[in-house]
């Protein structure tokens, strides 16, 4: 972050009219930060089944429903 960034996130928050207070700075930090193109200041965790979900999964069988399907038709026809 820096003590630049700080300083230009005080004075800008300071000259939109916003009131002093600390949460203004902060969305005016990472307002900077994005713009910048910065990564988020701390590492996110996420749970593992998250990060697992966007990986390639084996493709299974699908003949196996003609199976099912097929003996369901025998079964009506009894």
């Amino acid at each position: 972050m820096g003590a630049a960034q700080l300083q230009a996130a005080i004075e800008e928050t300071l000259a939109s009219g916003a009131a002093a207070h600390q949460n203004p700075v902060r969305l005016a930090l990472e307002r900077r930060r994005t713009a910048r193109g910065a990564p988020p200041p701390i590492a996110i965790k996420l749970p593992k089944h998250v990060c697992n979900k966007d990986k390639r999964g084996t493709p299974r069988r699908l003949d196996i429903y003609d199976q099912l399907t097929a003996e369901a038709d025998d079964d009506k026809q009894d």
